[in-house]
């Protein structure tokens, strides 16, 4: 477990490198000691690494909110206090606001190749795939919740308010911004939002918010697919979504135009 040893001390000191408050203090360390879970599932390859695994895992799955689970009552007690300062909180935790999908272990080539050998059994690489789907879903709650508290405290100017509930008129999105985003569909192939709706979904989303808190929804919403569909237009693209933000969008800039661009995915 050298390798992982040495992740595991990165994560750490990566956590406690902030003037964070206790309880988002906290938020950071179980995200990355979750994090370190799953570089470690990725790169064991014998017998001693996998009982390690299995027993780490099982002590964050089983262990609550003393090691994995963020305690919501808290968590909010500690962003409602540090409301003024948000903008810097979500910069400083922007690489704790992740999540794997799911994965399958009998898959992965080290799980595989030991399962083959009869290094492990199936029953206990079965026991691993639930606690890997438990973790998912611990490290996706405590994520979503970050995301959700941050989002209700933080601030905007009293006088947008009733603008903001209105929302965007969906006819005033430039074609360049619905561009940004990509339709989903349903499994049946049946259109489920266009982009013109995503766009306006993103757009009510996060009005009056920070630069910072926007590239982050985008992120985490949007990014991944408006990337890999606009190519190497990204970097005009940019700054389109920068310009609207701040000039219709009522964003407050916390962060400058090339921040912002290295921020997004």
């Amino acid at each position: 477990m050298r390798v992982c040893v040495r992740v595991c001390v990165r994560i750490r000191l990566k956590s406690n490198v902030t003037i964070m408050s206790n309880e988002i203090k906290d938020f950071r360390r179980k995200q990355g000691d979750l994090e370190f879970f799953f570089l470690c599932l990725v790169r064991a390859d014998n017998r001693d690494e996998f009982d390690y695994l299995l027993r780490y895992g099982r002590t964050l799955q089983l262990g609550g909110e003393k090691y994995a689970r963020v305690d919501e009552i808290d968590l909010e007690s500690d962003i409602a206090d540090n409301a003024d300062k948000l903008d810097v909180v979500m910069l400083q935790v922007r690489d704790d606001l992740k999540s794997p999908a799911r994965i399958d272990v009998f898959k992965l080539p080290n799980i595989k190749r030991m399962l083959d050998n009869g290094i492990v059994s199936s029953r206990e690489v079965a026991v691993l795939l639930g606690v890997c789907d438990s973790l998912v879903s611990i490290m996706t709650d405590n994520k979503e919740l970050f995301k959700s508290l941050v989002k209700k405290y933080t601030k905007q100017d009293d006088s947008d308010k009733e603008t903001i509930s209105e929302g965007i008129d969906i006819a005033q999105i430039p074609d360049k911004i619905i561009s940004l985003f990509i339709p989903t569909f349903k499994e049946n192939g049946i259109l489920d939002k266009s982009n013109r709706v995503l766009a306006k979904e993103y757009l009510d989303s996060v009005r009056g918010c920070s630069l910072s808190v926007c590239a982050s929804v985008y992120n985490e919403e949007y990014g991944a697919k408006g990337k890999a569909i606009i190519g190497n237009k990204w970097g005009k693209k940019k700054k389109v979504l920068y310009d609207f933000l701040v000039q219709h969008n009522g964003a407050i800039t916390d962060i400058q135009e090339r921040t912002f661009g290295n921020y997004l995915i």
